[in-house]
C-alpha cells in the first residue's frame, strides 16, 4: 500500500484527517533515513524560509534553517524520482524556491483572528476545480515571482497565486484546504490522491 511522508513528527490533525479523506496511508517523520519505503511526500505549514536561499531580500520570521535544508533535500529526492508531493502554504513557499522562484511580502492574507477567507479564480483555460471558489489564507508571503516550471491553478483578486503545479506530479496550494470543508479537501488532497495512485 502507498504511504505517504508527512515532513513533521508532530503535524496538526487536520492534515492527518484530510489524508484518510481520501483513503491515503502516512507515516509522520522528520528527516526519515529511507526515503525510498514512501510513495509521496506532504510539506505542511510553519515559518517563513530563509531568504538567502532564494537570493531574495524579504523579511522573514519563524525561520528554521535546519528545517529549510532537510525539506529541500527531502523535495529534492522525490522532485527527482518524479513521485507525488503536495505542497501547503509553507510547503508551496518551499516548492516555488525549489524550482526557481522567490517569495514576496503580502498583505491582507493573515490575521491574529483566524484565517482570512477570499474569493479566488482558475486562469483561463484552466480547470483545476469548479468546487473551490473562495480559499482560507494564514500567510505573510506569497509566491512571486512564480517559478517557471510553474503551471498556475488559482489566482486571488489580488492575483496572489493560490495554487500551481510542476509537471504531473507536484501540487502546490497557499492556502489550507484540509481546514475548509469536504469539497477542498477532495479537490486538492482526492487530487493528491489520484496521482498517488495512478503511480502503481
Amino acid at each position: 500500500m502507498n504511504k505517504i511522508l508527512v515532513m513533521s513528527n508532530r503535524p496538526p490533525n487536520t492534515y492527518l484527517n484530510a489524508l484518510r479523506t481520501v483513503g491515503l496511508d502516512y507515516e509522520c517523520k522528520f528527516a526519515p533515513k529511507d526515503l525510498s519505503v514512501y510513495s509521496g511526500l506532504l510539506l505542511t505549514g510553519g515559518g517563513d524560509i530563509l531568504p538567502i536561499i532564494y537570493n531574495g531580500e524579504t523579511s522573514a520570521e519563524n525561520i528554521n534553517i535546519i528545517r529549510d535544508k532537510v525539506e529541500l533535500d527531502t523535495l529534492g529526492y522525490f522532485a527527482d524520482k518524479k513521485l507525488p508531493v503536495l505542497g501547503i502554504c509553507r510547503g508551496a513557499q518551499l516548492i516555488n524556491v525549489f524550482f526557481g522562484g522567490k517569495l514576496s511580502v503580502t498583505a491582507g492574507h493573515l490575521s491574529p483572528e483566524g484565517d482570512v477567507f477570499h474569493r479566488v479564480e482558475t486562469p483561463c483555460g484552466n480547470t483545476f476545480s469548479q468546487n473551490i471558489d473562495m480559499v482560507n489564507s494564514a500567510h505573510r508571503q506569497h509566491c512571486k515571482p512564480i517559478a517557471d516550471k510553474a503551471d498556475i491553478l488559482l489566482v486571488a483578486d489580488d492575483k496572489t497565486v493560490e495554487a500551481f503545479s510542476v509537471g504531473s506530479n507536484i501540487l502546490a496550494v497557499q492556502f489550507h484546504p484540509e481546514r475548509l470543508n469536504k469539497d477542498a479537501i477532495i479537490a486538492v488532497y482526492g487530487k493528491f490522491a489520484n496521482i498517488v495512485n495512478n503511480r502503481q
